[in-house]
């Protein structure tokens, strides 16, 4: 005969039984607290809706909009009579996403918390010691773990092609320097994160400076780091919340190059700190790669220090006239210059934004003042431009400069003129 189910124990009664006992009601929770609950929820998912004109930017502590820096183009509005029906809630989607109400607040307040109290990196920076960030694109860290070396290949393509260059600049008695300025994190690896830092290997400017000497290649190439890593005592070299180096590091630059010119041209002579230059600290700067951190408003807590003429320098800037067949590069912000010096030769210079930074104008160039006559060019040229640059220009000496990060970049064989990334 089946036996009756026993009635089921009622919870608080279980619980009751074991001697806990569910905690009191708070005394603020009633009806009204209930509504007042569910009415802030419902404004808080309306809100962003109602106010998505202002998701772009953010009202600032004095109520100022302050824009985000995406480096990326926003969604555009959606358009019905453009594209296919099955891909209009996408595009709303998309654009609703990029302009959603108090959008920069909110990215901003999430950046903040993540950078400020997670010491979080993310892909474009790293989170260094002692307020040090690290700029993490370009491949930086795989080689600098020493997982992206060339191939054999790549190593003899790169120097064949780098002697080509030297040799077209020499058929016109020019020489040829090739100037490699180091990333910051193989300066200053003590102030990497350690999970980074006891990682190191060896990196491809190491592998090609070992190839070109085993090689015996006739390539003049001038690695600054031995230079920079001499000059660590006398202070920062580096902005520690930007890329670059900063005024002492930049001096050290010059410093090294005059000497490696000075074994063709005894003459020159880099000018003295102190007497020409002086360093002085910019506390309202801020690099960009608090940017990038999605904290673009982020105080500098380092002021750094930027190089500073003190009035000796005698060279002079000239208009810019270039000849038929060679076009100016794209970046206005490094503009092609043309300086007139109290030196006795010429220098035609191809750089990247290392050879102007760090100077408190970056139209200031040192080097100018050891030469006659300096041009400086924000692009590498293609052979055709260098057969018109020799014969326009005559320059006595060439130099390229470019960072450690794109050196697999460079491309000797270029055909067509191409632009610096």
């Amino acid at each position: 005969m089946p036996q009756p189910t026993p009635a089921r124990e009622h919870p608080a009664a279980a619980i009751d039984a074991v001697g806990l006992h569910p905690p009191p009601r708070p005394a603020w929770v009633s009806p009204v607290s209930d509504w007042v609950l569910s009415v802030c929820f419902v404004v808080f998912l309306v809100a962003p809706l109602i106010f998505v004109q202002r998701g772009n930017s953010a009202a600032g502590a004095t109520g100022a909009d302050t824009q985000l820096h995406e480096n990326r183009a926003l969604a555009k509005a959606p358009v019905l009579r453009v594209g296919s029906i099955a891909s209009l809630p996408g595009r709303i989607e998309a654009y609703y996403d990029d302009r959603f109400g108090f959008r920069a607040n909110l990215v901003r307040s999430y950046n903040i918390f993540l950078r400020n109290y997670l010491k979080a990196s993310n892909g474009n920076v790293v989170l260094g010691k002692e307020g040090w960030l690290f700029y993490a694109r370009d491949v930086i860290f795989p080689d600098f773990f020493g997982k992206s070396l060339f191939s054999e290949d790549e190593l003899k393509r790169l120097k064949e092609g780098l002697e080509h260059r030297r040799a077209l600049w020499a058929q016109n008695n020019t020489r040829y320097l090739f100037v490699v300025a180091p990333n910051k994190n193989t300066i200053y690896p003590e102030f990497l994160p350690d999970y980074i830092r006891e990682h190191q290997g060896r990196s491809r400017l190491q592998q090609l400076r070992e190839y070109l000497r085993t090689t015996e290649s006739p390539l003049d190439i001038l690695d600054l780091h031995e230079a920079l890593l001499a000059d660590k005592p006398k202070g920062d070299l580096y902005f520690r919340q930007e890329t670059h180096w900063n005024g002492r590091g930049h001096f050290t630059a010059y410093e090294a190059i005059c000497r490696a010119l000075s074994r063709w041209f005894p003459e020159i002579k880099p000018q003295v700190m102190g007497r020409d230059y002086a360093l002085r600290p910019q506390p309202s700067w801020e690099g960009d790669e608090w940017k990038l951190l999605g904290v673009p408003e982020e105080p500098g807590k380092y002021p750094p220090e930027f190089l500073v003429p003190l009035g000796t320098q005698r060279a002079h800037q000239l208009a810019v006239s270039l000849p038929p067949g060679i076009t100016l590069p794209r970046e206005s912000r490094l503009r092609t210059l043309f300086l007139e010096g109290p030196g006795q030769h010429t220098a035609l210079i191809f750089h990247d934004s290392f050879m102007r930074t760090g100077t408190l104008d970056a139209d200031h160039v040192a080097l100018a003042e050891n030469f006659a006559r300096t041009l400086l060019f924000w692009r590498y040229p293609s052979d055709s431009e260098i057969r018109i640059f020799s014969d326009w220009f005559h320059p006595d000496v060439v130099i390229e400069e470019t960072v450690e990060r794109v050196l697999p970049m460079v491309r000797p064989f270029a055909t067509e003129p191409k632009g610096k990334q």
